[in-house]
């Protein structure tokens, strides 16, 4: 009798340790998902004023949670959820970081998965002759990113002196893009514009919109919750 006591009383403790375990753990992604958003804010909200940048304004509980490119290559061959490449460095990305972050919002989605690819891309160059010189190479992560996403992403182009278009000869994830994923099949990918530093206008936005919607909605059956 008194061994099955024993028993029973350390079952309960071992229940109580793995309650423990489960609830600290969701607490500490709740926390980072948090810290993360407060983070982003600054980011962009930092820039305001300055020369050459629009002003933003992010709420503190916005959905962006930062991931590296390890988890965004996971997240687009295994899971299913939204991914936002942007820069706080970009007027374009700028323009809609307020706008997606409504979105999700209003429908109750979980995290944004956010990744700045600014510095890691690669640079090209035109010589004389409007030839396409690579001036930076991208990092291992981007051309690995390039690799998972290049069936659905636009060509890299340049404007020559002659005022036409120049291929460089390799795709490009310009910013802002917008990636919806389900069950780690890629739904749609959206980038906004080839300019990165100019302002989207309000009409352009309300388009825009129509257009997140739909790729928010297309993963909504399986949204991206802090496993993402």
């Amino acid at each position: 009798m008194k061994e099955n006591k024993l028993f029973i009383g350390l079952l309960g403790v071992v229940f109580i340790v793995l309650v423990g375990c489960v609830f600290f753990s969701f607490n500490d992604k709740r926390e980072v998902k948090k810290k993360d958003a407060v983070l982003i804010k600054e980011e962009y909200e930092a820039l305001n004023g300055n020369e050459g940048y629009i002003s933003v304004s992010l709420d503190d509980d916005n959905p962006y949670v930062y991931r590296s490119y390890e988890d965004i290559i996971k997240m687009i061959e295994e899971k299913s959820g939204i991914i936002l490449f942007a820069s706080a460095k970009s007027n374009s990305s700028r323009s809609v970081i307020s706008l997606i972050s409504e979105i999700a919002h209003e429908l109750k989605f979980g995290n944004v998965a956010y990744l700045d690819i600014m510095e890691d891309r690669d640079e090209y160059t035109l010589d004389k002759i409007n030839k396409p010189i690579e001036s930076k190479e991208g990092t291992k992560d981007y051309k690995k990113l390039l690799e998972a996403l290049d069936k659905e992403l636009v060509s890299y182009v340049l404007e020559g002196s002659d005022g036409k278009k120049v291929n460089v000869g390799e795709k490009r994830i310009y910013m802002p893009t917008l990636v919806a994923v389900y069950n780690g099949e890629i739904q749609s990918v959206y980038s906004v514009s080839l300019n990165e530093d100019e302002e989207i206008d309000k009409d352009s936005l309300k388009k825009l919109k129509d257009v997140y919607v739909a790729m928010f909605k297309s993963v909504t059956e399986d949204i991206c919750d802090d496993a993402c």
